[in-house]
């Protein structure tokens, strides 16, 4: 009897912890989406655009300056001495097909210095085939403005998602050289670096220690560009 009382003890704590961790998220995705919408009014002498889903958008992160796209526009401040106006059209829960239809179509208006990308991890919870994510990258990358830094997949673990990251990995060099882009690679960095620490409440985003690694990856490539 003691045992079933247990059990259904931590059914209760998991549900109750399951409940907080969707609010959160859904705050937290209400207030960043707002930040960056206010961060892209302002005025800046280098303008730095950030495509993808919710990594981009630091979900996951403490602060939503935390997030890599944060870290990576006080980076380039401080190298080139010159103030940042970024330009984040990231939208959480975006797929490889939101960014060729919804926000690549927006950079015709602007005008922009640099651009990263992270895309592919919500199409791979979606089960994406392997060769569905090679047509979809293919696309993107012949979309993307010339010289863009597009990141691969982070290190999954196990299963079909890993499968498909390091699938994911294995092709998108070549694209990069194919279409003069540069590859970021942040399956590596990830791999290397794997902790539990590095993921946020949901087990999935990073957390601030994650995007640490996610920016280090980006900066490993950019510090040659600026």
């Amino acid at each position: 009897m003691i045992i079933l009382y247990i059990l259904l003890l931590l059914i209760i704590l998991l549900f109750i912890y399951e409940i907080y961790v969707i609010v959160y998220f859904k705050i937290k995705v209400k207030s960043y989406k707002d930040y960056w919408n206010k961060k892209a009014m302002e005025e800046g002498e280098f303008v730095y655009l950030a495509l993808g889903d919710s990594s981009a958008q630091s979900i996951g992160a403490s602060k939503v300056s935390l997030g890599y796209v944060g870290i990576l526009e006080e980076y380039i401040s401080k190298k080139i001495e010159k103030k940042i106006k970024v330009i984040n059209l990231s939208s959480t829960g975006a797929v490889l097909d939101d960014v060729i239809k919804y926000q690549i179509p927006k950079l015709k208006k602007l005008q922009f210095d640099i651009v990263t990308v992270s895309i592919g991890a919500n199409d791979i919870r979606k089960k994406i085939l392997k060769e569905d994510i090679y047509k979809k990258f293919d696309k993107l990358f012949f979309l993307l403005p010339k010289g863009s830094f597009v990141a691969d997949i982070p290190f999954w673990g196990s299963g079909y998602g890993e499968e498909v990251s390091e699938y994911v990995k294995g092709f998108i060099p070549e694209l990069a050289s194919k279409y003069r882009h540069i590859n970021v690679n942040l399956y590596d960095y990830t791999k290397k670096r794997v902790s539990f620490k590095n993921y946020s409440l949901d087990f999935f985003h990073p957390s601030d220690s994650g995007y640490r690694i996610w920016a280090d990856a980006f900066i490993d490539k950019i510090k040659d560009f600026i």
